[in-house]
């Protein structure tokens, strides 16, 4: 058995091979794409062990070590202490670390789960939808704070009629001819991040019905909406209230009998 530590990084790959009696067999720099990763694999002829950290290319690796014949093991780096609690880091000595690691069995105990596609398409998209609705909010804000300088506060209900919204826009009387073209710039891209919200409400809505109609035992924790999210920490909330008045109920009561 061979065991095969890679740090991965954007451009290239740190990569570190020992054999079964942990004794140093190959070492080296490859690019960081299939083609650089499968010239690794093909170095060795006896059967493979490969250790990765998780990082922003550690699942396209993953899928490309899965058609080469390897299921990697893929380290959570911020719980590896060995890798991040050393004082000299390096990439060849975190990827010797990571096949030491997988040699001495260390390695398994801080793996993670390799995320199935759809589970990553899930996160892609909310995390899409998270960034659009920060972008439409800054620029609302942005209108309300240049609008505040002119002692201008415009009505909430604005803002769910972007039409009406542009309207009253438009007829703001105490606004000077500089600030004109900003207010534009700034509802056109609140109104496209609307739109386009709109858009990615609609995939989520999408995807949410087919996880529902999948008959698959799998976790879609990913796809909760915020509002379940917060009724749980509502939840939460209540139960630790709860906790307490009953613990300050015993004190009381022990205090009373002891009187």
């Amino acid at each position: 058995m061979i065991y095969v530590g890679m740090d991965l990084h954007q451009k290239t790959t740190t990569w570190y091979a020992c054999d079964h009696n942990g004794v140093r067999v190959g070492s080296g720099k490859v690019d960081s794409d299939a083609a650089g990763w499968s010239a690794v694999i093909g170095r060795f002829e006896a059967p493979l062990q490969v250790a990765i950290e998780t990082g922003s290319t550690t699942w396209f690796c993953v899928e490309q070590l899965r058609l080469l014949g390897i299921e990697p093991v893929v380290v959570d780096a911020r719980h590896f202490k060995l890798i991040a609690e050393s004082r000299k880091k390096s990439d060849r000595r975190d990827a010797r670390t990571l096949a030491e690691s997988l040699f001495n069995g260390t390695a398994q105990q801080c793996t993670v789960s390799a995320p199935s596609e759809r589970a990553r398409s899930g996160r892609a998209l909310l995390q899409a939808r998270k960034t659009i609705v920060e972008q439409g909010t800054a620029s609302r804000n942005a209108i309300k704070g240049l609008l505040r300088g002119c002692g201008i506060q415009l009505k909430s209900t604005l803002w769910r009629h972007p039409e009406q919204l542009r309207d009253a826009l438009a007829a703001l009387e105490r606004v000077p001819d500089w600030m004109r073209p900003l207010l534009q710039s700034h509802y056109d891209v609140w109104l496209q991040t609307q739109l386009q919200r709109a858009v990615l409400d609609k995939q989520v809505e999408q995807a949410t019905a087919g996880l529902a109609r999948s008959s698959a035992p799998t976790n879609h924790s990913w796809f909760r909406s915020t509002r379940h999210a917060r009724s749980d920490q509502r939840n939460r909330r209540s139960q630790s209230f709860s906790s307490r008045q009953t613990s300050r109920e015993l004190c009381r009561s022990t205090a009373e009998r002891a009187q």
